[in-house]
């Protein structure tokens, strides 16, 4: 799967999201999308070249506080 295919799978789910009144943001589905992709992405590269999955937890973390999600246990 490619990066714009990624990305349009974020966008339609947080579109989704928005109209059910879900997105506890008021940002745009689009920026958001690009913003979640390029989180998880940087957060898996450093993950990687850490070798530890603290840099992805954190942009987890971030991904989830943004959009207004629960926090993890």
């Amino acid at each position: 799967m490619t990066f714009d295919e990624w990305e349009r799978r974020f966008r339609r789910g947080l579109e989704a999201m928005a109209r059910r009144g879900a997105l506890a943001t008021g940002g745009a589905p689009g920026r958001l999308a690009t913003t979640v992709l390029a989180a998880l992405e940087g957060g898996l590269l450093l993950a990687q070249l850490r070798r530890s999955t603290a840099p992805l937890e954190a942009a987890l973390d971030g991904v989830l506080e943004l959009l207004g999600a629960p926090e993890r246990p």
